[in-house]
């Protein structure tokens, strides 16, 4: 084994926690057994008897996808969207991967060099790419893709290996192009949540997911008793029932970062200003929640406010009135 691929194997296992180092290597037959040896020892000693097994870069590439399936959230993903996927990769994951991976290694090989290891777990197809153009220092990337839908996401992907990939993706799915869906963020179940579920966030989540009253009349005799009890209750209270009418009772998905640009002037003749507002923090959705609740946020509250959970992106752009 080269001494390229010595290393390359320390970094990975190096990733993994001392009690995950056995499951995560339970198919390369070596010896991890060691009673009181430290994380640093145990990894020396899975590389040396790998050494002299010759582990393959396959089998690299596999342990490094086995740890993002594991921690997904260790890495920043981009979201990308296909259009007019052919409706021969919209049937069963199972059914569709295969396919999809043969055509996918065919076109991908024509555009760069690279070693690819890939795992369908939960219905979703994950990829590792280890790109390996010549002249340029080989990376790791990771694509994930929930088929039958036209969204992928894509984490550590250099600029110069994108187009080369979407295109490939392009050609193997039969679609007419691709586009930036502008989202990103460490939790991809957070991503596809809002992907999927564009249209039925905050307080619409209560229709998708069945938790509306299907007796009209009932729930109007709700709403009228609901009323009454406003009426009394104190204004803490009053603004929690606000952040519950505006954003559901469900929990939001965990996005991270969020952008509102406007540009508009000062004044009527002044020349426009370009003004933007940066929200951060692990969950910023229920964040603006809370602050609704808290009586933070005037009332009434904004729609740029009240529609952040059904934009799909990290940024909006506001239009002056």
């Amino acid at each position: 084994m080269d001494a390229d691929r010595k290393n390359e194997l320390h970094r990975v296992l190096s990733k993994f926690r001392k009690e995950e180092m056995a499951g995560a290597i339970a198919s390369l037959r070596v010896d991890v057994r060691q009673e009181g040896a430290s994380k640093k020892q145990l990894v020396s000693s899975v590389v040396e008897q790998c050494v002299r097994l010759g582990i393959s870069r396959q089998e690299i590439r596999k342990l490094e996808l086995q740890y993002i399936i594991s921690h997904p959230n260790s890495v920043s993903w981009k979201a990308y969207q296909l259009h007019q996927v052919s409706s021969a990769y919209l049937g069963a994951a199972d059914v569709d991967t295969g396919m999809f991976l043969k055509r996918f290694q065919l076109y991908l090989g024509d555009l760069c060099n690279y070693d690819l290891a890939e795992s369908l777990h939960s219905s979703r197809h994950w990829l590792c790419l280890h790109m390996t153009d010549g002249g340029q220092t080989p990376y790791t990337c990771f694509l994930l893709r929930l088929p039958p839908t036209p969204f992928v996401l894509i984490a550590g992907m250099r600029k110069r290996h994108l187009q080369c990939v979407m295109e490939a993706l392009s050609l193997s799915l039969e679609c007419r192009g691709w586009r930036d869906a502008q989202l990103s963020g460490r939790r991809p179940d957070a991503l596809l949540d809002l992907l999927l579920h564009q249209h039925s966030q905050g307080k619409y989540s209560s229709f998708r997911l069945n938790q509306k009253d299907p007796n009209p009349l009932l729930a109007v005799a709700k709403r009228r008793c609901y009323e009454k009890e406003n009426t009394e209750l104190q204004p803490l209270q009053k603004r929690r029932h606000v952040a519950e009418e505006t954003f559901g009772t469900n929990p939001l998905p965990k996005l991270e970062k969020f952008t509102f640009q406007l540009e508009a002037p000062l004044e009527a003749s002044a020349e426009p200003i370009a003004c933007k507002l940066k929200l951060s923090g692990a969950n910023i959705l229920e964040g603006i929640k809370q602050c609704v609740a808290m009586d933070y946020i005037t009332l009434p509250i904004s729609n740029a406010i009240v529609h952040m959970p059904s934009h799909a992106s990290n940024t909006v752009v506001l239009q002056p009135h």
